[in-house]
């Protein structure tokens, strides 16, 4: 069962396998709650006078949504250290971004004036990856 795996972890488990691989893929469930994918956080930052917030921004191409796609050294995102590329947009200043077009949302962030407070998704899986890399002695 590959669903309790992290993506690393899944990849070894296929290397592992040999030359032709069995796999048995589950449909049909649709669309799994935000709540399930994503453990969420509230990050806030300030704009540094010509260097906007200190992060990109990628338009999914098969779903929608707008995620981090890296954090610009010297820039604010990298001096907060909570923000990690592959975190989902999903508000910006309290409002709804879901659902927006990467243009819209790039053109917020750069309307944004002072600080921006940012409602991120990050999925699960890479949370708890993450956690386990800064634990000590792990």
């Amino acid at each position: 069962d590959l669903t309790v795996l992290t993506h690393d972890e899944a990849k070894a488990a296929l290397r592992q396998c040999g030359r032709t691989v069995r796999l048995t893929v589950q449909r049909g469930r649709g669309p799994m709650p935000e709540a399930e994918l994503y453990d969420f956080e509230v990050i806030e930052l300030g704009k540094k006078p010509s260097r906007g917030f200190g992060f990109s921004i990628v338009g999914r191409t098969r779903d929608e949504g707008v995620l981090v796609s890296d954090i610009i050294r010297g820039g604010a995102a990298e001096g907060d250290g909570r923000l990690q590329p592959g975190d989902r947009l999903l508000e910006l200043n309290g409002c709804n971004v879901r659902l927006l077009p990467h243009v819209e949302v790039a053109t917020r962030l750069k309307a944004a004036q002072g600080r921006i407070s940012m409602l991120v998704g990050r999925l699960k899986h890479v949370s708890a990856a993450s956690r386990a890399k800064r634990r000590p002695g792990f």
